[in-house]
């Protein structure tokens, strides 16, 4: 593909998937490179501040950022894994719309930051898996967790089955999903454990979008860096 772009991915369900994708973007912007946001299968409302948002992540990011496009292609009501709300709303997923898409943003954006629904290995249909949109994508995987209890059995297993399928991958983060979250010795211990056994780098904390997503906060922010060495 002639453009770049990420894959940003979970190890389950409401980790903070969406609010990576807006602050990924955010860091593009203030390098002067406005990405589009694509979210292939859309499952149900979102929602922000209590509020329910009837257009999804998509309609999440338009309330996050005041820039840059976005696209969906499946925008389904159905809160359930993909594979399901496909069947109960007598859609098919067409993996040659996908391929077609992504051959399009490529040619018309810089940058494409494409988010997955639910973690790595929720089910679109009889076979395929949300890892295998990833792969088809070309971009690399950024994998997004939770900070506390739990988080380490469920990030390495996520990490073990991206390998296997031999995708590339950028790294893993912590979204914060509270503004109040501290940062204590288990967390610092959770995100050590991780990239010492799987041997993938820690891109850092996302934090609260409350908290204020700025130039000033991403100097030294090893997703900065990262980004930043893709051009």
């Amino acid at each position: 593909m002639s453009s770049k772009g990420l894959f940003i991915s979970g190890t389950d369900t409401d980790v903070g998937k969406s609010f990576a994708c807006a602050f990924v973007r955010t860091m593009l912007k203030t390098m002067d490179i406005e990405a589009l946001y694509y979210k292939p299968i859309q499952c149900g409302p979102g929602e922000l501040n209590q509020e329910t948002l009837e257009g999804g992540d998509p309609e999440l990011q338009t309330h996050l950022l005041d820039y840059g496009a976005t696209l969906c292609s499946y925008n389904l009501q159905t809160p359930a894994s993909p594979h399901y709300a496909l069947a109960v709303e007598n859609e098919v997923f067409a993996l040659g719309l996908y391929q077609d898409t992504l051959a399009l943003m490529a040619q018309q954006h810089p940058f494409t930051v494409i988010e997955g629904a639910g973690g790595v290995r929720v089910p679109i249909d009889d076979k395929l898996e949300m890892s295998d949109l990833a792969k088809i994508s070309g971009y690399p995987i950024l994998l997004v967790a939770r900070p506390d209890l739990g988080t380490i059995n469920h990030t390495l297993l996520s990490i073990e089955h991206l390998q296997s399928k031999q995708i590339p991958i950028a790294g893993f983060c912590f979204s914060v999903a509270h503004k109040d979250f501290v940062i204590d010795k288990l967390v610092e211990s959770n995100y050590r454990t991780i990239a010492q056994r799987s041997e993938v780098d820690f891109l850092g904390f996302i934090p609260h979008w409350e908290q204020g997503w700025s130039e000033h906060n991403f100097i030294e922010h090893p997703l900065q860096k990262y980004l930043e060495s893709l051009f």
